[in-house]
């Protein structure tokens, strides 16, 4: 009889054990197939945001390029009126020098009493 138990101990043991092994062997294979699906998606992620960072790169250029064209359009309209303003000067200054230089000695005065209070 004690026989009996110790072979039916060991067939019910050996039961749980091939359940384990099948157990294991399922998650594996679930696992295996979740990771296989996360990488998957990573890459189709990737994917994605390098379209959205190469769209945004250009996008940037894009508005970069344009700036720099309006500045400097800009630049040659200030550097026309800076040019045109020092030659209107000019000719003021060879039609009324008398007013020209008296209107530099009061600056100048002006200045060098701000520099001398402070």
């Amino acid at each position: 009889m004690a026989r009996k138990s110790q072979t039916s101990e060991n067939g019910s043991q050996q039961a749980p054990a091939a359940v384990e092994k099948s157990a294991e062997s399922s998650i594996r294979e679930s696992v295996d197939a979740a990771t296989e699906r996360v990488e998957a998606a990573t890459k189709r992620l990737a994917t994605e945001i390098d379209k959205l960072v190469s769209e945004g790169v250009k996008t940037v250029q894009s508005a970069a390029t344009e700036y720099a064209t309006k500045l400097g359009e800009n630049a040659e309209v200030a550097a026309e009126q800076a040019r045109k303003a020092y030659s209107e000067g000019q000719e003021y200054v060879k039609e009324n020098p008398v007013p020209s230089v008296l209107g530099a000695f009061a600056v100048g005065l002006l200045f060098g009493v701000l520099l001398r209070r402070s």
